[in-house]
């Protein structure tokens, strides 16, 4: 009796994997049939798990990605061709864009996608499309607090002093200390931001021993951090 059993819940749990199984395929079969037709909206209209909130949220940033490209248009005809937006590279950022924004909630990120888009649709061609893609693939990464860092530097005459940057976004702690730097470091890694001066101090009793000067490193940014920062704002 007890084997019976244990073969109809093995029964049980079989045929609602397989249920699983066939719905999950049911949904990609779908996604991919729709695909040319919704376009941008496919995990909105396709996949019912998206809230309601993620919805609102795509549509808000269509909406203004829309007004936008009107006002642009506006005080410069002619400036937004159609070309461009047949083309698979726009479809590739725009529909990208569109899943990200679902589940954004940074403006200072929102902000930096709608301009992607823009900047994608007035098509800079000395921007080949494998950088394009690195700069949309590093914003993605990066946090808000990134890009702030990242602007900052920009901002200031180079080279910058990291004790200045702990100043200027009030790093007391060295916790926020040390998150900055570690923001300093993923902007070096992607190439966007240099070291310039590397100080060292002594860290032995006997002075036999160096440490880095962290307060002391100075950073400026790079020609590919301009032509990143470039990507992600609107000019005009």
């Amino acid at each position: 009796m007890s084997g019976k059993k244990r073969s109809n819940s093995k029964d049980r749990r079989l045929a609602h994997s397989s249920r699983g199984f066939e719905e999950f395929h049911r949904l990609l079969k779908t996604a991919i049939a729709e695909m040319p037709v919704i376009g941008p909206a496919l995990a909105i209209q396709v996949f019912d798990r998206i809230s309601a909130r993620q919805q609102e949220r795509a549509s808000s940033f269509v909406r203004s990605l829309s007004r936008r490209v009107e006002r642009l248009e506006a005080k410069s005809p002619g400036l937004v061709t159609t070309k461009y937006l047949e083309t698979d590279e726009f479809l590739y950022f725009f529909v990208e864009t569109i899943l990200h924004v679902q589940r954004e909630v940074r403006l200072r990120k929102l902000a930096a996608f709608r301009a992607v888009v823009i900047n994608t649709v007035l098509e800079d061609p000395r921007i080949q499309f494998d950088r394009k893609d690195y700069f949309f693939k590093t914003l993605t990464f990066l946090q808000e607090e990134h890009l702030k860092l990242l602007s900052y530097i920009r901002g200031q005459v180079p080279p910058v002093l990291m004790s200045d940057i702990w100043v200027a976004f009030h790093a007391k702690e060295e916790a926020k200390k040390n998150y900055l730097f570690s923001g300093i470091d993923i902007l070096a890694n992607r190439l966007l931001i240099e070291c310039v001066a590397l100080p060292m101090v002594e860290a032995g009793a006997a002075g036999d021993k160096q440490k880095i000067d962290h307060a002391g490193q100075e950073f400026k940014v790079t020609a590919l951090g301009r032509e990143f920062l470039k990507f992600i704002e609107l000019s005009q």
